[in-house]
């Protein structure tokens, strides 16, 4: 088997701009996620400049394309209600922002851009499935590339460091579950012992990262897909998925038994919180951010505190400054800077990809299934601010409820 069976060129003359940028975007995160690693493996110091960059290149290199050929106006009311919502909660923070008791002028446009650029990433999302009719199908060729090289960084960084945690790109849950159901679901182009080699060498990467989030978006995938094939019972594809869980499983044993202490969450000795430092940091987190906003005005309870909203650390995290910016739980993090209707947007399009997940179409399924499993991880962790996968799902997921609408529509 030949590395170019598994991985398509990168470059074709038969497929349109869109994907052409796409690819270089995957490529581009890729490439600065390499190079954060080596760093970090060699020097054990964070890259602030990877970091940023793996955020930037899909901005350059996607959001041109939104506007090639005129703005499109979806007519859709889902979308339109979103569309409607997020300009709402955008501008709303905007204009609390003015009254924030401590304010940075640096993170109040790296939130207000982040948010902005999540936005974009939808609407790229939208058009590429509305527009230009690509389907899950098309993307899962670009992901195995992009997952091919990820994992092969993550299991690399994972032997030089020795066997410790390592850093993996964000939203790399989404590009997970996408694919593992292209692959199960048979809506991807690749031979059968390279979607074998691809489903082990990306599960063995989620192990190996030693995140817990990570090695969930396999087993949340496995699940669903049991569930899937319980409903529209299939021996073959059956048998074909408890093999490899089986044989992934043989393997971790056989090879990784002493890591899974890892991916334990255990209560600590007094009762009063987890073992892991990680859990204990995220709650603490929320719980920071919860008294801070029921000491403010009812109107940043309301509204929150807008975009760079900082809250008040009283020395419970105890390597965190005295007012922070950063956190880990989306909804805490969007009540605190965009208010209710930022929760209120979280929740419709999570409560959206929830309810098709039990679509009866195939690329319904597969855009609901692995969106709803990254607002599940959102919980713990930030992912609308520069989501870029989590952006592109969103418009997918909203062009294909309009593409099966219009069908359903044709049919009666």
């Amino acid at each position: 088997m030949t590395v170019g069976k598994i991985m398509p060129p990168v470059f074709s003359s038969r497929r349109g701009a869109e994907i052409i940028a796409l690819r270089i975007a995957l490529v581009g995160v890729v490439a600065f996620f390499c190079y954060h690693s080596v760093l970090w493996h060699s020097t054990n110091e964070s890259s602030s400049f990877a970091v940023y960059a793996m955020k930037i290149i899909p901005i350059v290199t996607l959001i041109p394309l939104l506007f090639r050929g005129g703005i499109y106006i979806p007519r859709d009311r889902g979308f339109l209600i979103f569309n409607a919502l997020f300009a709402l909660t955008f501008f709303t923070s905007i204009i609390t922002a003015i009254f924030q008791d401590y304010f940075s002028l640096f993170y109040f446009i790296a939130d207000l851009v982040g948010f902005l650029i999540f936005w974009l990433y939808v609407q790229f999302g939208y058009m590429l499935r509305v527009k230009y009719s690509y389907e899950p199908k098309d993307i899962s060729k670009e992901l195995s590339i992009f997952l091919f090289f990820i994992s092969v960084v993550i299991i690399l960084g994972f032997i030089l460091s020795g066997g410790q945690k390592v850093s993996i790109p964000p939203d790399m849950h989404f590009a997970t579950v996408f694919l593992f159901l292209c692959f199960f679901l048979k809506e991807n182009r690749l031979s059968f012992l390279a979607t074998i080699f691809l489903i082990l060498l990306v599960s063995s990467a989620a192990f190996l990262s030693l995140h817990k989030i990570t090695l969930g978006g396999v087993a949340f995938s496995f699940i669903f897909l049991v569930i899937l094939f319980l409903r529209k019972f299939s021996i073959k594809s059956l048998v074909l998925l408890v093999g490899i869980a089986m044989l992934f499983c043989a393997i971790v044993v056989s090879y990784g038994s002493n890591l899974f202490a890892n991916f334990s969450v255990e209560i600590n000795n007094s009762g009063d919180g987890f073992q892991g430092s990680s859990a204990n940091q995220r709650i603490s987190e929320a719980l920071l951010i919860y008294d801070d906003l029921t000491k403010s005005s009812r109107l940043s309870q309301v509204l929150g505190k807008g975009f760079g909203a900082h809250y008040f650390n009283s020395g419970i995290i105890e390597h965190y400054p005295q007012y922070v910016h950063q956190g880990h739980s989306t909804p805490f993090i969007l009540w605190i800077r965009n208010g209710v209707f930022g929760v209120v947007l979280f929740f419709y399009v999570a409560t959206l990809s929830f309810r098709y997940l039990f679509s009866k179409t195939t690329n319904s399924f597969i855009l609901s299934a692995s969106l709803f499993y990254c607002f599940l991880a959102s919980v713990v962790d930030l992912y609308i601010y520069w989501g870029f996968f989590m952006g592109l799902g969103t418009g997918m997921l909203f062009g294909q409820i309009n593409i099966d609408n219009k069908s359903r529509k044709h049919i009666d």
